[in-house]
């Protein structure tokens, strides 16, 4: 609160009641001092004023990416009885015995389809930040036609030092037709270069690989595996 000075001009007098000129010094002292403060208070007006202006400035801008999608992908394909092929995920991992590392199977088991990498961009998709960047359409189609899923994690036999071991995990889904195998490929390239926004749904290397109506995914255990996927991969491929 600002407080205002008034001041007044009263004669004055002294013991034998003679006019006394007042003191002008003072009284412009006064005037000087409420004219900083009237404008001390109007430079905090205008300072508030402008504060409370860009915060609602800055609470309106939405950025365009929320506003509207930013990426569809259509999955659907063909819901068809084909014939699912066997599995041949064991078959070409034994290549890799002959491989310098030396890789063995230490686990392998069923892949849980809602943990995949599958889910990886649709989990995204449908968080409360990014459901509104990001559509896929038939995802469950193409779920639906995925006949099996099963996974090898794979070990090297050689010290790559301090007790590192070279180590993989290799997904295999099988699809009921072609078509729905070439689809997934297609999604699954598109949701590693689109997200998490453009850098890729894992931190560690990874590999996609497509033999007909399998998919091979390749999930690299750490950076140190760069290189060494390569030989995964090649193993892998038809």
């Amino acid at each position: 609160m600002v407080r205002g000075f008034f001041v007044f001009d009263l004669k004055r007098l002294n013991a034998t009641n003679e006019y006394v000129a007042p003191n002008h010094h003072c009284r412009s002292c006064i005037v000087r001092q409420w004219l900083l403060t009237a404008g001390l208070f109007l430079i905090l007006t205008f300072a508030s004023a402008c504060q409370q202006d860009t915060h609602i400035e800055q609470a309106s801008k939405v950025p365009a990416a929320i506003e509207a999608k930013v990426a569809v992908f259509d999955a659907t394909c063909s819901i068809e009885n084909g014939n699912s092929p066997e599995s041949q995920l064991g078959t070409k991992l034994v290549k890799l015995s002959d491989s310098k590392y030396d890789y063995k199977v230490i686990e392998q088991g069923s892949v849980d389809i809602y943990q995949s990498v599958f889910f990886r961009l649709q989990f995204l998709s449908e968080s409360d930040w990014f459901k509104q960047d990001i559509e896929i359409i038939g995802f469950e189609n193409l779920l639906s036609q995925i006949a099996k899923s099963e996974f090898n994690s794979i070990k090297g036999s050689v010290d790559l030092g301090g007790r590192v071991y070279p180590r993989a995990t290799v997904e295999e889904y099988i699809f009921k037709t072609e078509d729905c195998a070439k689809l997934a490929e297609a999604f699954l390239t598109w949701a590693d270069e689109f997200g998490p926004w453009g850098t890729g749904l894992y931190k560690t290397p990874t590999r996609l690989i497509r033999d007909k109506q399998r998919i091979y995914h390749v999930i690299g255990n750490g950076t140190y595996m760069m290189d060494r996927i390569v030989e995964i991969e090649s193993a892998l491929k038809p």
